[in-house]
């Protein structure tokens, strides 16, 4: 007998086999997370249903969850291909969003100035060796908008990034040893290593580990189980960190980020010119307009590779999670995006033209 409470819906009722779907109907764990339904927060059930439908038939590949909430509820929660609620999934790259989170959070505190600090004041010694005055001028923001104008690129296995600056120790000092190709800010370059040193910067501000500053600022607030770790979370903690953001900075009644950073981080801040996943990036942040039948949506979202996404709708009061495993397949790790446009929205877009007064 399933754990979950579950519903089965008959989607078609004829001399065929039964086709079904179903829905994991969301529970309070006592997690935090208010529990309502996709009808009572204004979703069309049917096209949420048919979604889950295709996604159980395979329409839609190698998806491990989808969540939904609407209104600071949760009203849809789906595991798909083993996964389930307790189980916790790799972030990738969607963690670059909560580094961003936590250097906001450490300005808050006034444990850093500003974005405008230059990286090399947090290391000193290291500062003293580094005479290229592009180097020298690398801001946290440029860090942050990926323009530090350091040359890295995406990490994988064959990428100097992984073998010769991600790895420790020194991967500050091998960071600055990269090849200066841009003046800081000029130019968006995807560099990981932009977000380790980064977090480099929060320990040495802070003299906490990253782990543990991450924990004692962020996690524990948000009743996240991670002891710090931000490799790996649950997908209805990934949807929490969502709802802090569309609630600018605030969960429940406690603001554990400033309103101010929330809506710098999100906003456009460069144009991501060479990018396979998007055109407008924030601070380790997405931007994008969907665009519906009926209208444009902004949006702003988390990414990681294999199809990680936390996406926020404001004009909707809308926050979706996703996880897959569609890793390095950049056209199937992107699914998502094309089921927001069709699905999601179309679900929310026509639950209010249902209640539209005649």
């Amino acid at each position: 007998m399933c754990k979950y409470s579950i519903i089965l819906l008959i989607l078609l009722l004829s001399c065929t086999p039964v086709k079904r779907t179903i829905i994991y109907e969301p529970v309070d764990i006592n997690d935090g997370w208010e529990i309502s339904s996709l009808e009572n927060e204004g979703l069309n059930p049917a096209v949420i249903n048919e979604l889950l439908h295709k996604i159980q038939t395979g329409q839609f590949k190698n998806l491990h969850s989808l969540l939904i909430a609407k209104n600071g509820k949760l009203v849809s929660e789906s595991y798909f291909n083993g996964y389930s609620r307790e189980k916790k999934h790799l972030l990738k790259s969607l963690g670059k969003s909560i580094t961003s989170a936590l250097i906001g959070i450490a300005i808050d505190q006034g444990i850093i100035a500003d974005v405008n600090e230059r990286v090399l004041d947090f290391f000193p010694e290291l500062s003293k060796r580094i005479s290229d005055t592009r180097k020298q001028n690398i801001t946290i923001k440029n860090l942050l908008t990926m323009a530090s104008g350091l040359d890295c690129g995406v990490s994988d296995k064959e990428n100097k990034c992984i073998k010769d600056v991600l790895i420790p120790p020194g991967i500050v000092e091998k960071y600055f040893n990269l090849t200066a190709s841009f003046e800081p800010g000029t130019y968006w370059m995807y560099n990981d290593a932009n977000v380790v040193v980064s977090e480099k910067i929060i320990e040495a501000a802070s003299g906490l580990s990253i782990d543990e500053f991450e924990y004692h600022y962020l996690d524990s607030l948000l009743q996240i189980e991670s002891g710090g770790n931000s490799t790996e979370w649950k997908p209805r903690d990934m949807l929490k960190l969502g709802q802090l953001y569309l609630n600018e900075g605030k969960w429940k009644d406690k603001q554990i980020i400033s309103s101010e950073w929330i809506r710098k981080s999100v906003r456009t801040q460069i144009h991501a010119q060479n990018s396979k996943w998007g055109t407008y990036y924030g601070y380790f942040w997405w931007n994008r307009i969907f665009q519906t039948e009926e209208r444009k949506i902004k949006s702003f979202y988390a990414f990681g590779n294999g199809g990680q996404f936390i996406f926020v709708c404001p004009d909707l009061n809308l926050t979706v999670v996703f996880t897959g495993g569609n890793f390095d397949d950049n056209i199937l790790m992107t699914q998502p995006i094309r089921i927001m446009e069709r699905y999601i929205l179309e679900a929310v877009i026509s639950s209010e033209k249902v209640q539209l007064p005649n």
